[in-house]
């Protein structure tokens, strides 16, 4: 389907009553942008995908908590608020061998929102110690990731005071667009084909999305080139005007 879209190969859909492209609604819904990116997780080989955790979570704890078991989109959770019933739902929550990883995405225009976090993250909380039937095993070591668009918010202040039980481990994390699009620029060529076809349709999601890959920093023969080329300009400059008066030299 991403092929389609990049290519403009995919056909129309009616929003609303307009007819709008899937390019143009790749661009505008952040769930794609979530499900294109933290969708491919699974298809990783180990190594890459313990690099891709780490993306998230630092390669620390991306090692503590081991394979990804199962990734779940949008699960319903439930808090109680004000004598009511209430259901919020995380971007994700992917379940790994030794704990879960929720994680709340926001897009290059959105921002996110510290009142979500509370309660995406007392949902949880409720939800095991209720002991609900969930999409996934509740287990007692939780990373709660902020991707994305965190302006000035810093969420591990914000839950500072946090009281974790039942939780056994409760750690925050948050990320940037661009430092995710860094650090997977410098990882090194994977050799599995599947982890390259991943990576490759990564990038070009996060073109479509508006986000451009950093540039490489320039090899030391590309650098050695341009200070060289400089230096004969420079040197050409300063020769006698015997080319055809001033300012006038001799083509490089």
């Amino acid at each position: 389907m991403l092929a389609a879209v990049l290519h403009g190969k995919a056909a129309r859909v009616e929003i609303g009553g307009q007819d709008v492209s899937w390019r143009e609604l790749f661009r505008k819904y952040e769930d794609l942008l979530t499900a294109t990116f933290l969708g491919r997780y699974c298809y990783l080989s180990p190594a890459t995908q313990q690099q891709a955790v780490a993306l998230l979570v630092g390669e620390t704890d991306a090692a503590e908590l081991g394979n990804i078991l199962q990734i779940v989109f949008w699960p319903s959770l439930y808090k109680i608020e004000d004598d009511d019933l209430k259901r919020v739902e995380p971007d994700l929550v992917i379940e790994c061998e030794k704990g879960l990883i929720m994680v709340e995405v926001k897009p290059p225009w959105g921002q996110q929102d510290k009142a979500q976090w509370h309660n995406e993250v007392e949902a949880l909380k409720q939800t095991f110690i209720a002991g609900m039937d969930v999409d996934f095993e509740l287990l007692p070591v939780v990373h709660f990731v902020a991707l994305g668009q965190n302006g000035r918010l810093n969420v591990q202040e914000i839950f500072a005071n946090f009281e974790k039980e039942p939780f056994e481990e409760f750690s925050t994390h948050q990320q940037e667009w661009d430092e995710i699009l860094k650090n997977i620029d410098a990882w090194p060529q994977p050799e599995n084909n599947g982890d390259r076809a991943v990576i490759a349709d990564w990038r070009s999601a996060f073109e479509l999305f508006g986000l451009s890959r950093p540039i490489k920093p320039l090899s030391e023969k590309v650098c050695l080139y341009i200070q060289l080329s400089y230096i004969r300009l420079l040197a050409i400059s300063l020769l006698p005007c015997c080319y055809g008066g001033p300012g006038v030299y001799p083509r490089l």
